[in-house]
């Protein structure tokens, strides 16, 4: 929402509710719930157009925006440890325990190339969080209620088999060249598949939030086990 037609709509949207906000409410009838929506269509455009003014401050030139990688999403099922795919979450959850330690170790090791992968990503203190637990894997609970509420319908079966955030965990970089940098060694790393990717920094969402959000398949070194992570 960064062109010019959508800087002219989101004006129009404030003039009208500015009107609203003269009105005289005792002498005109709005249902609550009216005022209600508007006061939170509001709250998001005041919130969206504080977080362009800092993405702007932080990445002026939009180099995420406009860095030449499509948004991808490949239909990869989850596998087991013998190499199928998973038949239900037990299954899911005996390789992605195995693979939590070998998705960690590759990104501490590709964090370690940020800065050396190109001149202009300076090498920092990128922070990198797991989820808050003791295992550090999704609950199990909530995997079964997202494969049942969203891939229940989904061909090929089973649906657990089309979770990919049972494992998954986020970093924190200071600059946008430093996330270039990453990006360009995970597209580099051959034991890497992404299986998706969603540019926020290009289609923020209503709020105006932005990452990136990328579903990486990580293989061992043999090749013997393979897992799809979440990563933002």
């Amino acid at each position: 929402m960064s062109n010019t037609s959508d800087a002219e709509h989101r004006r129009r949207v404030y003039a009208i509710f500015a009107e609203i906000d003269n009105f005289d409410i005792d002498r005109i009838e709005i249902h609550p719930d009216t005022l209600e929506y508007f006061e939170t269509v509001t709250a998001y455009l005041k919130c969206f157009d504080e977080l362009e003014a800092l993405y702007n401050e932080i990445d002026p030139n939009h180099t995420l925006a406009n860095y030449d990688m499509p948004d991808i999403t490949r239909p990869i099922q989850q596998l087991s440890m013998s190499g199928d795919t998973v038949k239900n979450l037990a299954e899911l959850y005996e390789v992605a325990e195995a693979m939590l330690p070998v998705f960690k170790a590759k990104i501490e090791d590709l964090l370690g190339g940020v800065g050396t992968s190109s001149p202009c990503a300076h090498s920092s203190d990128a922070l990198f969080h797991l989820p808050p637990g003791e295992n550090k894997l999704k609950g199990k609970r909530r995997a079964s209620e997202k494969a049942k509420d969203d891939y229940s319908k989904k061909e090929p079966g089973p649906p657990e088999s089309w979770l990919y955030d049972i494992v998954r965990e986020s970093i924190l970089f200071d600059t946008a060249d430093q996330i270039l940098g990453f990006l360009e060694l995970i597209r580099a790393d051959e034991s890497i598949e992404i299986v998706k990717s969603k540019n926020r920094f290009r289609s923020p969402t209503l709020s105006g939030y932005r990452d990136w959000n990328l579903q990486l398949q990580i293989s061992t070194n043999d090749g013997s086990m393979k897992h799809i992570c979440e990563l933002q």
